[in-house]
């Protein structure tokens, strides 16, 4: 299960890298671009221009690492989590009975809601909250 998470760490990492380096790239360019202001070989209007744009792209550069950033702190935590419950299923490989240590091992708690007729079919619907990876619905 937490293999998927793998690929998408990767890709954001990549992607967080490349922002990186172009964001290095936008300074030397706001570097050159106030150099050449400064030996007057670009124009007041078109400076500021250009250094507007820089700025606005460098912002959104900057945005978009932190939220890619938050990505890898949530899937990172997620794999941990997963790689926690993986390990207590490991104890518990050939379940005949759900014995009270085995429930208390790898489930937080177990929902049952009221039972609904439906046409005639009793219809009752449980939720299981697993320790670590959250709840999972049935009928």
């Amino acid at each position: 299960m937490f293999v998927k998470f793998l690929p998408v760490i990767q890709k954001v990492l990549k992607r967080t890298w490349d922002n990186s380096h172009i964001l290095y790239t936008y300074d030397i360019f706001i570097s050159k671009l106030n150099e050449d202001h400064t030996s007057e070989k670009v124009s007041d209007s078109r400076f500021r221009n250009l250094l507007k744009g820089y700025k606005e792209d460098k912002e959104s550069l900057i945005i978009s690492n932190e939220e890619k950033s938050k990505k890898i702190i949530e899937s990172s935590s997620k794999i941990k989590n997963v790689n926690q419950f993986m390990n207590i299923i490991k104890k518990y490989t050939d379940i005949k009975v759900l014995a009270a240590k085995i429930q208390n091992g790898f489930i937080d708690m177990i929902i049952v809601h009221e039972l609904v007729y439906e046409e005639m079919i009793r219809k009752q619907q449980v939720n299981i909250h697993y320790k670590f990876i959250g709840k999972l619905t049935t009928e």
